[in-house]
């Protein structure tokens, strides 16, 4: 058990660092390409923390109550599935129907409720990731028009933002 929790958090530690080191040498890079375009990253950036400062809380929320309602179907199920025989013998058929179906049905609204907001999420964080290679692209073709960058910078802004976008749906 310990080694699983050595590894779980080696490998936490190593995908963030990763994720870090990727956002500051694109910028440094980026940077070194043209200032504004750098800029055009730190500002998706700043629209990326926004947007998983606005939902972690909601889907964290939604994930609890959706575990929980599914624990009390299962433990309703289970109850009435080992107690059979007592469940036959002494509840009350409408009761024991009531209470499954009653579970079942908060377990659908949470899921649903959790459903919602994942989709919503996936949604922004998808049309945000499909920004940046726009912005940044764009605004590498716009330099280049007026001949501020050449085609090869062009070419490490298009890997750079294609990369980056395909690293937003690590949050998700």
């Amino acid at each position: 058990r310990q080694w699983l929790d050595r590894d779980t958090v080696t490998e936490i530690i190593q995908t963030v660092l990763f994720a870090v080191a990727s956002v500051v040498g694109s910028i440094l890079l980026l940077g070194t390409v043209d200032w504004r375009i750098a800029a055009g990253l730190l500002v998706w950036m700043i629209a990326y923390g926004f947007l998983i400062r606005h939902y972690m809380p909601r889907i964290r929320t939604r994930s609890k109550a959706r575990a929980s309602a599914r624990a009390m179907v299962t433990g309703q199920v289970v109850d009435t599935v080992t107690n059979i025989k007592t469940v036959k013998l002494f509840a009350h058929h409408d009761h024991e129907d009531r209470a499954a179906l009653n579970s079942m049905d908060s377990y659908r609204k949470r899921f649903l409720e959790f459903g919602y907001v994942s989709v919503a999420f996936r949604f922004w964080l998808m049309a945000l990731a499909g920004i940046l290679p726009v912005l940044l692209v764009g605004g590498a073709l716009r330099y280049w028009t007026l001949g501020v960058i050449s085609a090869g910078d062009i070419a490490a802004t298009g890997a750079i933002s294609l990369r980056l976008a395909q690293m937003t749906g690590w949050a998700s």
